[in-house]
């Protein structure tokens, strides 16, 4: 795996602000940055291997002089990465073993990105100590159906869980169980292995799970 010297002036037009973008998997943090003509790609691939790049786009282009070229393409609210095919073997180095990059990364929603994603838990903290649940499930709730879809699954399981608590405390069995449902198959799942990065996590939000599962019967 290497890490680009060479950085080529661009001149097309791009968000003057950084714009995050990531892939929809579950399995992968896969982030591609972009602010006016400079972009970084860093992806930890389900295996929990990375990539790594980063550089200045020409005319919806990048490449690095020893051979690794990509391609931007933006829709509307995504940017999609491609590699030829002869390109294909300069540009993995920039990756870990069975690690890639060229795919459609979707625009990250404001209320999804880190800080107001930390904004969004201190709101939901403040409200679940104050014991005020129903707001706490609303603040979650919310959170979960804005950004879900760009959840690692770590995270989905943390998310779940918390409003898991929030139904039961207050007074919502049924509810309780019926968030937990998405979880089922991992925690009925002896076999599914989470990425070494995320297994600590994985583990503890697993137990989580089953706990609250069996609490809210």
């Amino acid at each position: 795996m290497k890490y680009p010297s060479v950085l080529l002036l661009c001149f097309i037009a791009l968000p003057v602000s950084a714009q995050t973008y990531q892939t929809h998997n579950p399995f992968a943090s896969e982030t591609l940055t972009i602010k006016q003509s400079e972009f970084i790609i860093d992806t930890v691939g389900a295996s929990g291997n990375l990539c790594y790049l980063e550089g200045q786009i020409k005319n919806n282009t990048w490449q690095d002089g020893d051979g690794c070229r990509i391609h931007f393409r933006s829709a509307r609210n995504s940017i999609s990465i491609a590699i030829p095919e002869k390109a294909k073997a300069a540009c993995s180095t920039y990756c870990g073993h069975n690690t890639f990059f060229d795919k459609t990364y979707y625009r990250l929603p404001t209320a999804c990105t880190k800080q107001a994603a930390a904004q969004t838990e201190q709101r939901f903290q403040t409200a679940y100590r104050k014991k005020y649940f129903q707001s706490a499930i609303r603040i979650k709730q919310t959170y979960l159906e804005q950004c879900g879809e760009f959840m690692h699954l770590v995270d989905r399981m943390r998310t779940c869980n918390d409003l898991a608590v929030s139904y039961k405390n207050a007074g919502n069995p049924a509810a309780c169980r019926r968030v937990l449902q998405p979880l089922t198959e991992y925690m009925d799942n002896k076999e599914f292995q989470s990425s070494y990065i995320y297994r600590d996590e994985y583990e503890r939000e697993l137990k989580h799970a089953r706990f609250n599962r069996a609490a809210c019967k």
